[in-house]
């Protein structure tokens, strides 16, 4: 019996000593935790309400943690909760291991500010207390966050964040050095209220976003200007197209960031655009635009990031182009409807290699409701001298569409139809040469005063007289040549090869 008492108080005395060590290990955590916190908070960077530190069941809770700093940032929650902190793996190797970190209702507020950017670096050159930090698990709940340009009092990025989860969140000395400075595993993110002022002109939105590992989903991406088509006129100091576009959904698959030290970049196999509607509007009365328009090839050669993109699916999209030319009559129209196009090898990476891919572009089109339209391009991004090749075909059109736009446009109307036309060029910077195909049926022109209204019918019956051989029927024109206006794009050299062959096949 008395063997057994002693027993029992040398246990009770053991288990004493253990809950005793325990409680002063947790006090002790707990006031290095407080210590640490406390410190900056005299510096004036960070606020909080309570800390609550338990090492028994290895968590830390801090409540309504605020970092504020002046030049740069402001980040605020209402919980952030640390749970699985490794303390052998920090203790033995300086590394810090932490199972589980989640934020609730944070709002993130950031502000572009080069002086700080410099301190960071010099920061960041600092020996480091701690050699690395692996997150196993990380969430975030019911996030906001804004960022602001230098010097602006609007905010040029802002979105909510529903839901934001991440795994194998590591930061180390390799990772540091990357555009991104820390690698990740699987992660899944919520977006909501997307926006991005592109500049004062032109605002991106995006009403709900997914990304998913490998998957992205945009649903109801919209680039608009905050200025009405004619509103919009006052802002520019020269001609300049107003854009309206709405894709109800973007989808990206296989997506993956290129990281590097320098420089990031984003892939992906394949991109599909579903039901897209662009509206485009441009006053011609305004001066012309003085500066060079590159071509879409140098475009992707000098974008600021690095890209690859597989192949590019465009559904059911449908433009609208209008071009004013003078007061009356109304601008000239020229719509697409159920465009459909296909785009491979959209790609910046691997310039040098030696079988760099063309890029491959083939669409489909209905052309002023009633025409077919087909058109094949390629061009190769790597190329200096920009050199691509554009052949097309339009199938029968009536007089009612062509008159859609040369009526406005080039003050002349026309009776009769086109029932072919096909062109073919090779191009690059500064000219194109090619063929011209057309196929007239009884085509008739007639030359229109300044307010739209047929001029005498002699003056035009002479013309068509003079003409009639050749508005009808097939007239084909070889050896065409076409400068560039470099102030203008693609599209706009696009119509000069097709105005000037067309002009060609009957001059």
């Amino acid at each position: 019996m008395k063997i057994t008492r002693r027993k029992i108080v040398v246990l009770t005395g053991i288990l004493i000593i253990i809950g005793g060590g325990l409680w002063g290990a947790n006090l002790w955590v707990g006031s290095k935790i407080r210590s640490l916190l406390d410190q900056q908070v005299r510096e004036g960077y960070l606020h909080y309400e309570s800390v609550d530190v338990n090492i028994f069941s290895n968590r830390v809770d801090i409540k309504n943690p605020r970092w504020r700093d002046d030049q740069s940032k402001d980040i605020q929650m209402d919980r952030l909760l640390i749970s699985d902190v490794s303390l052998v793996s920090y203790i033995l190797r300086k590394e810090l291991e932490i199972g589980h970190v989640h934020i609730n209702n944070p709002t993130t507020i950031l502000y572009q500010n080069r002086i700080d950017t410099v301190s960071q670096k010099q920061n960041s050159q600092k020996p480091a207390p701690i050699k690395s930090i692996l997150i196993k698990n990380a969430d975030l709940t019911n996030g906001t966050f804004q960022y602001f340009k230098q010097d602006q009092s609007k905010f040029s990025i802002s979105c909510q964040l529903p839901r934001f989860e991440m795994e194998n969140i590591r930061i180390d000395s390799a990772t540091m050095k990357n555009s991104i400075p820390f690698s990740y595993g699987n992660y899944n993110l919520i977006a909501d209220s997307v926006f991005y002022r592109m500049n004062e002109l032109y605002h991106l939105k995006v009403s709900h976003m997914t990304a998913k590992n490998d998957y992205i989903q945009l649903d109801s991406l919209t680039i608009n200007s905050p200025h009405n088509k004619y509103q919009f006129q006052a802002y520019i100091p020269h001609e300049k197209a107003w854009v309206n576009l709405s894709i109800p959904r973007t989808e990206i698959t296989n997506t993956d960031w290129l990281l590097n030290q320098d420089s990031i970049g984003f892939s992906a196999s394949h991109v599909k655009v579903s039901d897209a509607d662009l509206y485009l509007y441009k006053d011609n009365r305004l001066a012309d635009n003085p500066y060079f328009k590159p071509l879409y090839s140098r475009l992707i050669r000098n974008l600021p990031i690095q890209l690859k993109v597989d192949s590019v699916e465009v559904a059911n999209a449908a433009i609208t182009f209008q071009l004013q030319t003078k007061k009356d009559p109304p601008p000239g129209n020229v719509y697409f409807r159920e465009i459909n196009a296909n785009i491979t090898h959209l790609s910046n990476v691997d310039m040098n290699h030696s079988q760099f891919p063309k890029t491959v572009i083939s669409a489909q089109s209905r052309f002023m409701d009633n025409s077919k339209i087909h058109l094949d391009w390629s061009f190769d991004i790597s190329n200096p001298q920009d050199d691509f090749l554009v052949s097309g075909t339009l199938s029968r059109i009536e007089a009612e569409g062509i008159n859609y736009f040369i009526k406005p446009a080039l003050n002349i109307s026309a009776d009769g139809a086109i029932d072919r036309l096909a062109f073919n060029f090779a191009g690059n910077n500064a000219i194109a040469t090619g063929d011209m195909y057309i196929n007239y049926d009884a085509l008739r022109i007639n030359l229109l005063k300044k307010d739209g209204t047929k001029r005498s019918r002699w003056i035009s019956g002479i013309l068509n007289f003079i003409l009639r051989n050749k508005l009808n029927g097939p007239v084909e024109k070889k050896g065409l040549k076409i400068e560039r206006v470099q102030t203008k794009s693609f599209w706009n050299f696009l119509w000069e090869m097709v105005k000037e062959g067309t002009l060609k096949t009957i001059v």
